[in-house]
C-alpha cells in the first residue's frame, strides 16, 4: 500500500545512502509527464526488475518502487542490496524531474542514479 511504502521509505532513510538529483534531460518540456514517467517505469521494471507501487493514473506526477540487486560481496560471494526509488515531476510543462534512489550499500544509490540519468541523456 502507499502508506506501507512511505513508512518503509522513511525508515530506510536512516540506514541508507541517498542519491538525489533534479534534471531536465529526460525529455523535451513539451512531452507529457505521463509519457516520461511511463518510459522511466519501463526502464526500472524491465531493465532493473524493480517492483512498482501502483500509481494513480488519473493524476500521474510521480512513480516509486523497490527492489534489490545482486552484487559481489565479501570473498566474492553474492550479496543482495535492497534499494528504493522515486521519480517526480517538478511541474507540468517544465521538463524538470527529481530522481531519488536509496540503497543499503555504499555508492550503490549513486551508481544507480547515474546509470538512470545516463540512459535518458539527450542524444544529438
Amino acid at each position: 500500500t502507499p502508506e506501507n511504502f512511505s513508512k518503509f521509505w522513511n525508515n530506510f532513510d536512516s540506514i541508507t545512502n541517498i542519491y538525489s538529483n533534479e534534471f531536465t534531460s529526460l525529455a523535451p518540456s513539451n512531452v507529457p509527464v505521463i509519457d516520461v514517467l511511463k518510459k522511466m517505469g519501463q526502464l526500472l521494471v524491465v531493465g532493473f526488475n524493480m517492483k512498482m507501487q501502483q500509481p494513480d493514473l488519473s493524476n500521474l506526477v510521480s512513480i516509486a518502487g523497490a527492489g534489490s540487486f545482486i552484487v559481489k560481496g565479501d570473498e566474492d560471494k553474492p550479496k543482495s542490496v535492497p534499494c528504493m526509488f522515486s521519480v517526480k515531476s517538478v511541474s507540468e510543462g517544465t521538463g524538470r524531474y527529481t530522481l531519488e534512489v536509496r540503497a543499503s550499500q555504499a555508492n550503490m544509490a549513486r551508481i544507480l542514479g547515474d546509470y538512470i540519468l545516463l540512459h535518458f541523456a539527450k542524444r544529438d
